[in-house]
């Protein structure tokens, strides 16, 4: 194979760090200021290039918006999917236990908690919101992706400790109510916060709150701690 020779590599490296510089910046300011009130340039000066460069990469703001939500979606797959698959792959072998299935559920919970607890998390959130409260065509890519994926294992996962093979609407409406009360921990972070007295939600927070998570979960679902 032919080395494309140092300036080529340095040239794509340039290229790759562009982009990514240009996706994070945009979301930070779009999901601060809202796709609409935000410019091109603001977004390229964010990210400290020439704004010429959000047309190369992607088209316009609509393309580069676009590749800034897939940036978030694989972000919530590379921290989810791995535990996803482990539970599905449990579920497969007949490890589905009402135990068994709580425990997973309560796995699935933790994994979002911590996300969404995290700094790092916090920019993604805004533009979720945002796509939450008033969709755009690329909120499929968040709920067909990892987002959809997660809350029919939850569906499931809450159908079978009812005792339900197939679930139904009472397992969706319980699961919105469970995942309801993780997400409130981004959602009303600030709120959470100064309600608790707390500066911010470190490891030992975390685990104060999955606590009384697992708690409620348990008395909604009827299953003994």
């Amino acid at each position: 194979m032919n080395d494309p020779g140092p300036q080529k590599r340095n040239s794509n490296a340039a290229d790759s760090g562009a982009r990514e510089a240009l996706i994070h910046a945009a979301i930070e300011r779009i999901g601060h200021d809202g796709f609409d009130a935000v410019s091109i340039r603001a977004i390229a000066d964010r990210a400290g290039v020439n704004a010429a460069l959000i047309s190369y990469y992607f088209g316009g703001k609509e393309g580069l918006y676009g590749a800034a939500v897939q940036h978030i979606a694989d972000q919530i797959a590379a921290r989810q999917v791995p535990v996803v698959e482990a539970i599905e792959q449990q579920l497969a072998a007949g490890n589905d236990s009402r135990e068994a299935c709580f425990e997973a559920l309560c796995r699935v919970a933790d994994g979002f908690l911590t996300m969404l607890t995290s700094p790092e998390s916090a920019p993604w959130a805004r533009i979720i919101l945002r796509e939450q409260q008033d969709p755009t065509p690329h909120f499929e890519t968040l709920y067909e992706g990892p987002m959809g994926r997660v809350m029919r294992l939850c569906v499931l996962l809450h159908a079978r400790i009812q005792g339900r093979e197939e679930p139904t609407i009472d397992d969706r409406l319980g699961t919105a109510t469970i995942m309801a009360q993780v997400a409130f921990w981004r959602s009303n972070h600030a709120a959470a916060l100064r309600l608790l007295g707390w500066e911010s939600v470190g490891p030992d927070e975390r685990e104060i709150i999955r606590d009384r998570l697992h708690d409620n979960f348990a008395r909604i679902l009827g299953v003994p701690r």
